[in-house]
């Protein structure tokens, strides 16, 4: 497997901040009208596109660029960013259907570290929370790097809230694989970068013009800030949206950082025991370091695109293959493995125009999977209602999956199994004899369908208690079916009992 150092970086938290030696000095009198400039910038940004969400861990800042009736795209930046990295991209995305959420998580922009110990699964719970408040069913979940993992451990946790994934190099290696292949001299050369490491997300100042006039002279270049995809004003905006105040006292860029990824220099030494033996790693560092995609994927069936940077001079190499070319082959009906050659870890901002691209593509990929779905979805509704009505008696283990289970009514707390659904059906088919579903309406939504039907039937031997009087009976019914690998795993219905059986007792 190659193995980028800048990939690895990320992930270990060495992100290489450097002096823009080019950049021109400014007076005092330039830099406060920048800094009033930007901040007036960024107040009315905020205004526009700014959120603010308490969840269970934290309070949590996102951006949110509106596109009713979009396909809700949600995506999680990269170690040291913040959220307003998808900026430069968010007219595009919007034009190719999308509503896009794009979240500041734990230590990051405007989101503080939380005051319990968490990790990336925490993460994931915030943006299912933040999924509940805005009323997103299924969303498209993306990110770059560290955003990456997180995306794919809320696919984990919750893949039946997820309509796909957007792995910007990020989210599909085995960590500690890639460490294991690596020899000593490679580690070593990446522990003596780390130590010799400066976190400006250490320091803290008086002011938020202080913090701002630190940002803007000692500027961190990452290889996205050179990219002229990102107009100056872009770039700014992510710039201030980094500085936060610490107790409504000092002010710093991501404070808290340093000490929730470990990239301090006083944490070099532990990163190696870690690796090691990943269960006494802090919490927020055990699923990173311990994470097994393999495992996590083994059921993957959503449409996934992973972006997959390539340089001609690979820092790490070692003879287990590529974990995303494995990955690609192993679920190639939902996978899309873009390789880019000659290409940094910063992948967008390299490449902006052919990511743009890959992404509509994959957007059409996403509406076409879901079509196919709700077809299939409408055909296993039209097959039991068809079993039904032809006394099939195989019909529940023909399209019911082993652990199918069934709620009548809906908010019923007793699940029937698909044996005791059969035998309902058979009493049911043998105290009327003529007994025929009737489908009214259908609506599909992926692997959800809702069917709202009428029974209709000649009551012929007691039933349910009521002796027989001959009666025909009319009566309206509504069931949802949860449909997954092209089995119904759950079935919710509803009909009026009461309705019923004064129809059958009149």
């Amino acid at each position: 497997m190659m193995l980028r150092i800048s990939h690895i970086s990320v992930f270990l938290l060495l992100v290489v901040f450097c002096y823009n030696a080019t950049a021109q000095k400014k007076t005092n009198t330039d830099s406060l009208a920048l800094f009033k400039e930007v901040k007036e910038k960024y107040g009315a940004y905020e205004k526009k596109h700014g959120h603010y969400i308490q969840t269970p861990n934290v309070k949590m800042h996102y951006l949110k660029w509106e596109n009713p009736g979009g396909v809700p795209l949600i995506w999680m930046h990269g170690t040291y960013s913040n959220a307003y990295e998808l900026m430069a991209f968010s007219d595009e995305l919007i034009a190719m259907g999308f509503e896009v959420y794009s979240i500041d998580y734990y230590a990051h922009g405007q989101t503080p570290v939380p005051e319990k110990e968490v990790s990336h699964y925490h993460i994931a719970d915030d943006v299912l929370f933040l999924m509940n408040a805005e009323g997103i069913d299924k969303a498209v979940i993306g990110g770059w790097s560290r955003g990456g993992f997180i995306s794919s451990m809320f696919y984990d946790q919750y893949p039946d809230r997820t309509l796909g994934l957007i792995l910007e190099d990020g989210g599909f290696d085995n960590f500690i694989v890639s460490y294991n292949n690596a020899d000593s001299e490679e580690r070593n050369t990446f522990f003596e970068q780390m130590r010799n490491f400066e976190d400006p997300t250490e320091k803290l100042f008086d002011s938020l013009r202080e913090a701002w006039d630190y940002y803007n002279k000692t500027i961190y270049t990452w290889y996205s800030f050179h990219s002229d995809f990102i107009k100056v004003d872009e770039k700014f905006l992510w710039g201030i949206n980094a500085l936060r105040t610490v107790n409504n006292a000092d002010w710093g860029i991501n404070p808290g950082l340093a000490n929730l990824v470990k990239a301090r220099k006083e944490d070099v030494a532990e990163m190696d025991k870690y690796f090691k033996n990943p269960t006494i790693a802090p919490l927020f560092f055990r699923e990173i370091y311990s994470f097994d995609v393999e495992i996590l994927f083994r059921h993957l069936h959503v449409p996934t695109l992973i972006f997959d940077p390539r340089q001609e001079k690979e820092d790490f190499l070692s003879d287990v293959g590529d974990q995303a070319e494995m990955l690609a082959r192993r679920h190639p009906k939902y996978i899309i493995h873009k390789i880019y050659k000659d290409t940094h870890h910063e992948v967008k901002f390299q490449r902006p125009e052919q990511f743009l691209n890959d992404v509509e593509e994959f957007s059409e990929r996403i509406k076409a999977h879901y079509e196919e779905h709700e077809n299939i979805s409408k055909s296993i509704a039209e097959r039991l209602i068809e079993g039904l009505n032809i006394r099939d008696a195989k019909i529940y283990e023909k399209l019911c999956a082993d652990n199918y289970t069934s709620f009548f009514p809906s908010n019923s707390k007793i699940a029937m199994t698909k044996e005791q659904e059969l035998r309902n059906a058979q009493g049911a088919w043998k105290a009327f004899p003529d007994l025929k579903w009737i489908i009214s309406d259908m609506i599909t939504d992926g692997n959800k369908v809702a069917v709202s039907f009428t029974i209709t039937g000649t009551h012929q031997e007691d039933w349910g208690g009521i002796p027989a009087k001959g009666n025909v009976i009319n009566i309206g019914g509504l069931m949802t079916l949860e449909i997954e690998e092209e089995k119904i795993v759950r079935k919710y219905e509803e009909m009026n009992v009461e309705d019923l059986f004064g129809q059958m007792q009149q």
